[in-house]
């Protein structure tokens, strides 16, 4: 099949990526798990297809049959359960790519391939508890109990001493043996434990063209001991340029050292004392809306760089920033049943509030939030500093009351 716009093959994206991508002057043929398939977005593609993006060998004949068809000048993801995938398939296309996407995913592999590097920690697959407690016998506490292919924060797990091993060990094989609500994409199988650094916690976001990788954004994270992110503010709020400086440098050198090649990346880090240490990257931008927060301060929309870079498509021009700093805040409830809703309104009014979205009614069940999918709305204001949006984020967020039983 021949057209005057060439075709991007994109893999599980949302409405909001696909107007992007046909933006940028593409045609779509689009592969969706089944479980997450949203029949709407096949007005932006010239056809859509289902697939189970687990099943990376089978998504992998599905695309070469299609590419045989359309003939594909990118393949284009910017979503977690499509990261693998994208990359197989990119491989063996020979078309654009981070070239790392399958490294990122597997947090083991990843701490294996920074072993014997100045940015390597102490880390170790676990299938016992034993060997959970062989590790604090070596290394001793804290440690973290993750997922070694986890997303969401989802059975992420800090102990601090002795009396937590047991609890979280349990926690880790209830996740394993049970699963959870999207186990269907993003399956748990295997945990590792690691030493946990405290710190303040950041994201950076970056665009990397030829193996030169360009640094748009650090984002201050907000977490609850649990892990679960529960805002961003750009820029930082509590970081001086220096350290600012050696958390970019930071990522830059890793981005080389595992040769990441092309696209964005959303690099998680902890400023510790003195160093910093990362935790894990992603080959696609930030999760919970981060590309619109940066894009506020530096007038730039990653995502849509991130699409251009890999299909050789030339983005518009950037636009002018619309916030000196802005933050985000995340609404979470106690588990149990909405009975009672107040303050929405008057939080909408507040100064510099500029978005709330509550995802919930009175009525739904609700949970604690011992993962991001659980969080139940959010909160955006802007600032003359980071301070100032941060308070302001916070103020409108504690002015809304979500009642439970």
């Amino acid at each position: 099949m021949t057209s005057a716009a060439p075709f991007a093959l994109v893999i599980s994206a949302s409405e909001r990526t696909l107007r992007k991508v046909r933006a940028l002057g593409l045609r779509i043929v689009h592969i969706e798990d089944p479980s997450m398939a949203v029949p709407s977005s096949a007005e932006f593609c010239d056809r859509s297809v289902v697939s189970d993006l687990a099943d990376v060998p089978a998504v992998l004949a599905m695309a070469q049959q299609l590419d045989r068809e359309y003939g594909f000048a990118a393949v284009l993801t910017n979503h977690e359960p499509a990261v693998v995938p994208a990359q197989v398939i990119s491989d063996a296309l020979g078309l654009r790519s981070s070239g790392v996407g399958s490294l990122l995913r597997d947090k083991a592999a990843l701490r294996a391939a920074l072993d014997g590097t100045p940015l390597g920690v102490p880390w170790e697959v676990v299938r016992h508890r034993d060997d959970v407690a062989a590790f604090i016998g070596e290394h001793g506490f804290p440690v973290i109990l993750k997922p070694t292919t986890g997303s969401a924060s989802v059975g992420v797990v800090v102990v601090r001493g002795p009396s937590g091993v047991a609890a979280a060990w349990a926690e880790a094989m209830t996740l394993v043996e049970h699963g959870h609500r999207f186990s269907e994409v993003l399956p748990v199988d295997t945990y590792m434990v690691e030493r946990f650094f405290e710190g303040a916690e950041y994201s950076v976001e970056t665009l990397s063209i030829d193996g030169a990788h360009g640094v748009l954004a650090v984002v201050e994270k907000t977490t609850s001991p649990g892990r679960v992110e529960l805002g961003h503010t750009v820029p930082p709020a509590r970081l001086e340029l220096a350290r600012r400086r050696a958390i970019e440098q930071t990522v830059v050198e890793f981005l080389t050292l595992i040769g990441f090649r092309d696209g964005a990346a959303h690099t998680e880090v902890i400023d510790g004392l003195g160093s910093v240490v990362i935790i894990e990257s992603h080959a696609r931008t930030g999760g919970d809306g981060i590309p619109a927060l940066v894009a506020a301060v530096i007038g730039r929309d990653v995502e849509l760089e991130m699409l251009a870079v890999l299909s050789g498509s030339i983005p518009g021009p950037a636009t002018a920033a619309s916030a000196d700093a802005i933050s985000k805040r995340f609404l979470t409830a106690r588990t149990g049943r909405v009975t009672r809703l107040t303050g929405v309104v008057e939080a909408r009014t507040m100064p510099g509030v500029i978005a709330v979205e509550l995802d919930i009614e009175v009525g739904d069940d609700v949970h604690d939030p011992d993962a991001s999918w659980w969080r139940v709305g959010e909160v955006v204001a802007v600032g003359a500093t980071p301070e100032i949006a941060v308070e302001r984020a916070c103020r409108a967020a504690g002015h809304i009351e979500i009642e439970v039983i």
